[in-house]
């Protein structure tokens, strides 16, 4: 199991979507933002086969956090299984598949 926990942790306030000033809707709305993170090395993770990827969803979406993560890593020849930890409604696995093409996103 690995944990992903950003440099600059979430707040109850930062995940107010419902406000526009929000630090989740500020960063949703910043194409460019990235969500610095304490650690993204996945090589303890290089000889397993499949990567299970637990996320909240935010508007429909994986978590941006769990993007940030992808990018980092390299995760050729792995299947990944995205499952939401939290959310009402399913959510679009797109953009992680664009993400990591070299992998099979179930």
């Amino acid at each position: 199991m690995h944990e992903l926990l950003p440099i600059d942790p979430y707040t109850n306030e930062d995940l107010d979507y419902l406000d526009s000033d929000s630090r989740v809707s500020q960063e949703r709305n910043d194409p460019n933002h990235l969500t610095e993170l304490i650690n993204v090395d996945f090589s303890e993770f290089s000889e397993s086969d499949y990567i299970f990827i637990g996320a909240p969803v935010w508007w429909g979406e994986l978590s941006w956090v769990i993007n940030d993560f992808v990018i980092s890593n390299d995760f050729t020849n792995k299947t990944i299984i995205p499952f939401a930890a939290a959310s009402p409604s399913n959510f679009f696995i797109d953009e992680l598949e664009d993400l990591t093409p070299e992998a099979n996103v179930l």
